[in-house]
């Protein structure tokens, strides 16, 4: 995935987004989840890194 945001085929948000989706299914199988508040913290801090790390 870090390939396609570097190359530009996906923008940070679609790749925090793909991560989610597939990070999700494993935590619930885990028997976990990651709170809807948690998860926009989390997508808005790797938007920051994202946007410092490409500019």
């Amino acid at each position: 995935m870090s390939n396609h945001l570097m190359d530009g085929t996906l923008t940070p948000a679609q790749t925090y987004d793909r991560l989610a989706d597939t990070m999700n299914p494993l935590y619930a199988a885990m028997g976990e989840a990651v709170p809807p508040e948690m998860n926009e913290e989390i997508r808005a801090s790797f938007l920051r890194s994202a946007a410092r790390g490409l500019n």
